[in-house]
């Protein structure tokens, strides 16, 4: 059962971003953090949502996807670094003054230790070289996409969904690798 824990906490994060995207975007708050910090409904989305799969989501990769395919304490060491990240941005929101910037470190801090995760799961030596070429390719378009919007900070419309695809995509490596490795 603890399998498959994985693709459910996907599947409800990637259902309540698709909500958040389709219901709820607005220009004004063109960032998961402005969305959440937009209302009060709108934090108690993300607290009640997001926060609970991504904690379901780091007990699976460390019960199960590490173990699965041999990844090191390293990559256990990142994944609560990243945890704590997630859990502070949720406490600290994007509110003017002190928590905006402190929240924006948080975030991106946040951002970039996905990508030392992603790697990790992608040269864990229990991952199919078949899983191994997907996940590269995923890793390649995470460090892209994070590149582009530190460079462009001029393309604000886009930054929602470039977050959002950020998110699915690292997903995505630890399922391809988890699944079909």
């Amino acid at each position: 059962m603890f399998k498959y824990f994985g693709v459910i906490s996907v599947l409800l994060t990637w259902t309540a971003l698709g909500y958040m995207l389709v219901r709820t975007y607005s220009k004004d708050h063109g960032s998961l953090s402005r969305h959440a910090a937009s209302s009060k409904r709108a934090a108690i989305f993300f607290t009640a949502v997001l926060l609970p799969t991504g904690v379901a989501f780091c007990a699976w990769s460390m019960a199960w996807l590490g173990p699965h395919i041999g990844l090191t304490i390293l990559f256990s060491i990142v994944l609560v670094a990243t945890l704590l990240c997630l859990l502070l941005t949720v406490l600290i929101t994007d509110t003017p003054g002190w928590r905006r910037k402190a929240h924006h470190h948080i975030a991106y801090t946040m951002a970039v230790l996905f990508m030392p995760l992603a790697l990790l799961i992608t040269i864990a030596p229990g991952v199919s070289l078949p899983a191994r070429v997907l996940c590269a390719v995923m890793f390649a378009y995470m460090v892209t996409s994070y590149t582009w919007v530190v460079l462009m900070h001029h393309f604000t419309d886009k930054f929602l969904i470039f977050q959002i695809s950020y998110i699915m995509v690292f997903q995505m490596v630890a399922l391809v690798a988890g699944y079909l490795g």
